[in-house]
């Protein structure tokens, strides 16, 4: 695939993520440590860590976040984290509620924006 088709796709996952708001907080610069796939969901870390506004309950709920991949905006946001990821940008998310994860609940995700450093 050519640059310029890894660049149209990274703009129309940006694009689409735009649709999904209701943002409660939003974690500014960070990396994605790691991005672990599910069957219908993903968990990504990210870091620096967050404060946790949401009150989950996990443990790892400053940097771990839930992606809900049953739907279109869910898999657009997947997407979104393993461009960001595979292209080594930094995000800013969106959290919004908290998702039962192994031994407690962590944050969901519901926005997320890629950037350039220094944008």
């Amino acid at each position: 695939m050519s640059l310029k088709k890894y660049g149209a796709l990274i703009f129309v996952l940006l694009i689409s993520t735009f649709s999904v708001s209701a943002q409660a907080y939003t974690v500014r610069s960070v990396d994605i440590g790691f991005l672990r796939t599910y069957n219908s969901y993903a968990i990504l870390t990210y870091n620096p860590s967050g404060t946790n506004q949401e009150n989950c309950t996990h443990a790892g709920a400053k940097y771990y976040a839930y992606i809900e991949m049953s739907g279109n905006s869910g898999k657009a946001l997947y997407s979104a984290a393993l461009a960001a990821f595979l292209s080594n940008r930094k995000i800013r998310l969106g959290l919004s509620g908290c998702h039962t994860w192994g031994s407690g609940t962590v944050p969901k995700v519901m926005r997320l924006d890629i950037y350039k450093e220094g944008s």
